[in-house]
């Protein structure tokens, strides 16, 4: 209890909030840090600033114990149709037994599509170490995937400057210069299977408001952080003309400031951001009137 936070932890989704007791959450009167985090051998306990809450008092949490939440909501969802199973355990080893159920995953390319639309990083470290396990055997470390697929991308594209430490771009001892970007975006082909899985980029005028007939054709993946932000991808100009481009805009100087700060939303922040936006907008402008 916080104040007037009832606390409640919930393994949310459209149709069911089974809740969770594995992961707990204090409520504190501080303006920073927002969280801290501390594990146990069975538990993820969490506080947070009472600042962070907002009007809606909700927010998303990582999960640190994903064997024992994923155990624990299935011992939820199971006793809301009648089935009362024993607690969950940790096991070591894979118990013998007879399969009742199988499910796949959607295809890959489907997959892709969401995690660039929602930007969704656990879904790109997983596929990453996926794939770094079916091209070498399993990985000792997420650092170690990003490597081998660092050295993928240097052979394949010849980014010469990549060196990744995970497959979400969140480190920030990642490197990659936009020319390795751009080289990339060009070599995977803008007929090939990543410009089908890209967004199309909305262009906006000077209200904010999307413009419906740009006159050009962007598909492509934004990346943001606190003053830095990214965009690369596919730039079709009106004569038809197909262009691959990488931009990154980025004030290191008063990101150094804010980063690993904890602070919800820095001063400026919004601004920037949305200068930042309009900038690439306009390269994009110029580049597709230019070479059409």
């Amino acid at each position: 209890m916080g104040n007037d936070y009832a606390v409640a932890m919930d393994a949310r989704s459209n149709r069911h909030r089974p809740p969770v007791t594995m992961a707990q959450m204090q409520v504190v009167n501080r303006t920073s840090p927002l969280y801290t985090y501390r594990r146990t051998t069975s538990r993820d306990e969490w506080s947070v600033a009472r600042s962070a809450l907002g009007n809606s008092g909700s927010r998303w949490l990582p999960v640190r114990h994903p064997e024992l939440y994923t155990g624990e909501v299935f011992r939820a969802l199971a006793a809301g149709q009648g089935v009362s199973l024993p607690a969950p355990v940790l096991s070591r080893s894979t118990p013998q037994g007879t399969d009742l159920v199988t499910h796949r995953s959607r295809p890959l390319q489907d997959i892709l599509l969401d995690l660039l639309r929602f930007s969704t990083n656990l879904s790109a470290e997983a596929v990453g170490m996926t794939a770094s396990a079916a091209r070498n055997g399993r990985p000792a470390s997420l650092q170690e995937s990003a490597g081998q697929m660092s050295a993928w991308a240097a052979a394949r594209f010849g980014m010469s400057t990549v060196r990744l430490v995970d497959h979400s771009g969140l480190g920030a001892n990642s490197r990659v210069s936009m020319l390795d970007m751009a080289t990339m975006f060009r070599g995977a082909g803008a007929d090939g299977t990543l410009r089908a899985i890209l967004r199309e980029h909305p262009f906006r005028d000077a209200n904010n408001r999307i413009v419906s007939n740009p006159g050009l054709d962007v598909r492509a993946k934004t990346g943001t952080l606190y003053f830095v932000s990214a965009l690369g991808g596919y730039l079709r100009a009106p004569g038809g003309r197909e262009m691959a481009f990488a931009i990154c805009n980025a004030d290191l100087a008063r990101r150094a400031r804010v980063a690993g700060g904890q602070v919800d939303r820095p001063e400026g922040t919004a601004a920037w951001a949305r200068d930042a936006r309009q900038m690439k907008q306009q390269l994009l402008q110029r580049w597709a009137q230019a070479y059409s």
